[in-house]
This record gives C-alpha cells, sequence and structure tokens, in this order.
C-alpha cells in the first residue's frame, strides 16, 4: 500500500475512533458540557500548555547539546513552535513535527542522523520520565487514601504504578555489542548498531539531567489537562489526573490520526472512567487539551515566516 493510502487508513481510523468516543459518551450530554465551559479556566489551560512545549523544547535543545550538536535555546523553540503547528495539519500525532524537527536542527549545520537521534530521545526522555511521575503519583494517591477514601481504588492504583514501573527499568536494560571485523553487510550493521549503542549510553548516563526538565514539561501538560477537566466540571484532585495521565499521552502520541485526535478520547474515557469519570467529562476533558495544541498550532504558524526551509 501507497504512504497516501496508509495516511488515508489512519485519518479514517482515527475518525472513528474519535465518533466511537463521542457515541459513547452520548452526543447532546457531550455537547451541553463543552458548551459549559468556563473560559478563565480554559484560558489558565491554554497558559499551562504553552508553558509545556517551551519547557520541552528547551528540554531537547539539551539532549542535543549532549551529542555536541549546535542548539540555540531561541532557535530550536522556534523549531519546536513549527512542529507543534504541523502535528495539527498532518496526520501521524507528533511524528510529523517530530521530522520537521528533526529536518531543521540539521540545517542549522548538524548531522541529520545525530539530529533525528536527538528529536527521538527528547521524545523518549519525556515517555519514561511521565510513567515516571505517574507510578509515583499513583502510589502517592493510593497511600494517602488506602482508608480514607476508595481502599478497592488505591489497590488497583498499586497495581498500576507497578506496572509503569516495569516500564521505567528499559531504559537501564544492556545493550548488546557486537564484533564488526571485516568489511561485508553485516560487519557494517555491527559497526553501525555499536555506535548507537554508544549514543545510548552517553543519553542515558545523562538521563538524571534530563529527568529534570521532563518533570517540568509533564506538570505543566498535566496541568493543562486537569484545568481544561476543570473547566467542564472534572471534580478529582490534579495528583489523580496525573497518575492517570501516562497511559493518555501515550495512546495519543500512537501515529494513528492528526493532532491525537480520536486515540487521546478514546484513552481519557477508558482511564478516566476508572475512577468514576463520566464519559462526557472525559472526552470533554480531552477534546479542551487538544484544543489547547490547536490554538498554539495557529499562534505558532507565524514562526515559518522566519524560517528559509
Amino acid at each position: 500500500m501507497s504512504k497516501t493510502g496508509i495516511k488515508i487508513l489512519r485519518f479514517i481510523a482515527a475518525s472513528c475512533l474519535l465518533a466511537a468516543v463521542i457515541w459513547y459518551a452520548n452526543p447532546a450530554r457531550l455537547v451541553k458540557t463543552l458548551g459549559s465551559v468556563e473560559l478563565r479556566w480554559f484560558a489558565l489551560a491554554v497558559a499551562a500548555s504553552i508553558l509545556a512545549n517551551i519547557a520541552s523544547a528547551l528540554r531537547w535543545a539539551h539532549i542535543a547539546r549532549l551529542f555536541s550538536l549546535t542548539a540555540p535555546a531561541l532557535p530550536l523553540i522556534a523549531i519546536y513552535g513549527r512542529g507543534v503547528t504541523i502535528n495539527n495539519l498532518l496526520p501521524g500525532a507528533t511524528l510529523s513535527g517530530d521530522m520537521l524537527r528533526a529536518y531543521q536542527l540539521h540545517k542549522l549545520g548538524n548531522p541529520l542522523g545525530s539530529s533525528t537521534l536527538s528529536v527521538v530521545l527528547d521524545r523518549f526522555s519525556g515517555l519514561w520520565v511521565l510513567c515516571l511521575v505517574s507510578a509515583v503519583a499513583a502510589a502517592l494517591w493510593s497511600g494517602t487514601n488506602s482508608l480514607t477514601h476508595d481502599p478497592a481504588l488505591a489497590q488497583k492504583l498499586i497495581i498500576y504504578a507497578a506496572l509503569l514501573g516495569s516500564l521505567i527499568l528499559l531504559p537501564f536494560l544492556p545493550l548488546p555489542r557486537f564484533n564488526h571485523q571485516g568489511q561485508g553487510r553485516l560487519a557494517g550493521l555491527a559497526r553501525s548498531w555499536n555506535s548507537l549503542t554508544r549514543q545510548l549510553a552517553l543519553f542515558r548516563n545523562n538521563l538524571p539531567k534530563t529527568a529534570l526538565q521532563s518533570v517540568v514539561v509533564q506538570f505543566f501538560s498535566s496541568l493543562a489537562f486537569w484545568l481544561g477537566g476543570i473547566s467542564v466540571g472534572l471534580d478529582i484532585s490534579y495528583w489523580l489526573v496525573l497518575a492517570l495521565c501516562a497511559p493518555v499521552f501515550i495512546i495519543a502520541a500512537l501515529p494513528v490520526g492528526i493532532g491525537g485526535w480520536g486515540t487521546r478520547e478514546f484513552a481519557a474515557v477508558l482511564i478516566f472512567g476508572f475512577v468514576g469519570v463520566s464519559g462526557e467529562t472525559a472526552a470533554a476533558t480531552a477534546i479542551l487539551y487538544g484544543l489547547c495544541a490547536v490554538i498554539q498550532g495557529i499562534l505558532y504558524a507565524p514562526l515559518f515566516l522566519l524560517s528559509r526551509d
């Protein structure tokens, strides 16, 4: 199948998923919920989302400099903003914007391979810390609410935190090295793999240095999600939202639709239903979170006028 056909299928799949979520949430109730948005809370959600993306861009610049790439902060913030705009226009969730980021970092005079790797590791760092902070928040919430709030839910969240904890260990698994004597194709692949493992080891050794930046990113991202929910009547604590955000954000990042639409709403209804949030409130919260990205995409669009490519 052609690339265009695959993109069309992704768009159709995401649209069907979003339609199914809307049907499940009850269209009339969902429209009523979205119609009752408190704009002051939603404005705060947009502000938190903007801060999350600025923090993300600064984290990416830091990771790029770990690989000795030319990565000044302000240009990379602009490049990141263009990526947000592209994510709202092309299929692939964040994949389209990430490809643009890698290319424009390369145009600053950096090797394309290292530029691409910096973007991949930037995403990985964010997802790794997302699992970490969600696991910690779930464990803490369970510990403080196991007797006074909902013992059954607290026990489920402990299991959930343990599952996230297993994912946190992935970066620290040993990476094999291969003998690359000779000039054949296998020797070339072995050399490429060994070079990649050296770069991954460098990133792994510096993961604690990027972790704090990623915590800031996830704090503002989950805060934006929570504030959007507050604007439509979400009635759970920020810390519980932080605990549950990991699967929502991870599923939204799957390269299916455009800007995470469909997958994000599906995950929100599924995960937040787990703690008793109604379908229309969970769906509306996810939709508003997506609208935060759309608003930023519009705001960042003029940055393309400053780009030479």
